[in-house]
């Protein structure tokens, strides 16, 4: 499957993009295979109002990445539904840092 027919899957099973984001979801009993949830986490409580996770379904090799926005009084919404969803691939960066 690729990314459209992975988030046609997901729309049409999960109740809202929290839920997938937050990874209550069982990927196998939706028909969608392995799937490494948060495989990449960013945000939330002591981390800023930016919230992302990344959840790679391995048997595609599809990574998709949430995007939300965090308050500790509200903690976290997506204010664009299944719009929050995007695909993305892994690379690698190389930086130089000073000691």
């Amino acid at each position: 499957m690729n990314y459209e027919e992975i988030l046609a899957v997901l729309k049409d099973k999960i109740d809202n993009v929290s839920d997938f984001a937050h990874g209550d979801f069982n990927p196998k009993e939706l028909g969608l295979g392995e799937c490494t949830k948060d495989i990449f986490c960013q945000g939330g409580e002591g981390e800023g109002e930016t919230w992302v996770r990344v959840h790679h379904f391995v048997d595609h090799n599809v990574f998709i990445k949430t995007t939300g926005f965090y308050t500790s009084y509200n903690g976290t919404d997506f204010d664009d539904g299944w719009g929050c969803c995007s695909q993305v691939t892994p690379k690698e960066k190389v930086i130089t840092i000073y000691e």
